[in-house]
């Protein structure tokens, strides 16, 4: 039904109804639902639907660490949900989290087996791979960045000595948003002129190796890209995604 309608449903509603908190879509919009619904698969799906409908920072998050297998390393979070660290009007990272984290969908868990906590999806509604298996992914992942990173620097593609990598002492950032694999480029394509200067373009670079991509997993990595280059002055951006295999 259009918004209206729905509006006039809920305010002539004789059961009584449970509007999701912490979470607020455009125009002050909210999720509401039955509380016999809670935590059920209906409830997971519908808001699931809502977020990729009418919010996307909080789909991306989803979607992206759904990809991974549903858990990831707290580090890693602002580079899977692919939201600006700082924008105006855009949702940062540790807000994302914050928010999904107090309406059940992630939580925050302790390892021994690692150093820093890590993020999850709720097992109720996703499937989770073991803590195990993200250690070794998280293995191949590093020697596939920082083959990438040689392959990268030694044909010229970025330059030699200003790459940033996953795990290092700094975030590889570029336009406000979190990567694997950053490096300015000054390849023909992404240079211009300013001032009588020549001004680099950037390479960056995700690595996902957790099995076959999906469609929505793509879908992730492109909005991060859209969202990279939306400002006017921000140079040009060539964006790889490598994977084990993709979906058709």
């Amino acid at each position: 039904v259009k918004p209206e309608a729905a509006r006039q449903r809920l305010s002539r509603a004789k059961s009584s109804y449970t509007r999701l908190a912490g979470i607020q879509f455009e125009k002050r919009a909210r999720f509401v639902y039955l509380e016999s619904q809670f935590a059920t698969q209906d409830y997971w799906e519908g808001l699931e639907r809502a977020f990729r409908e009418h919010g996307r920072s909080y789909w991306c998050a989803i979607a992206g660490l759904r990809a991974r297998g549903g858990v990831c390393l707290k580090s890693r979070f602002p580079i899977i949900c692919g939201a600006p660290l700082q924008r105006k009007g855009q949702i940062a990272p540790d807000r994302v989290l914050e928010r999904l984290k107090g309406v059940g969908i992630l939580k925050e868990v302790a390892d021994e087996a690692f150093v820093e906590p890590l993020i999850t999806l709720n097992p109720m509604n996703f499937p989770i791979i073991e803590f195990s298996t993200l250690r070794a992914l998280n293995i191949a992942e590093n020697v596939a960045i920082h083959a990438v990173h040689e392959w990268a620097r030694r044909v010229g593609f970025g330059s030699f000595a200003a790459f940033k990598l996953r795990g290092g002492s700094e975030l590889p950032v570029v336009s406000s948003v979190a990567w694997d694999i950053s490096a300015p480029s000054y390849t023909r394509p992404l240079t211009h002129y300013s001032e009588g200067k020549i001004k680099p373009g950037f390479i960056v670079c995700d690595v996902l190796l957790g099995g076959r991509i999906a469609i929505e997993a793509v879908e992730v990595f492109i909005r991060k890209h859209d969202m990279a280059s939306a400002p006017n002055n921000v140079a040009p951006i060539m964006p790889f995604l490598i994977a084990s295999w993709f979906d058709e």
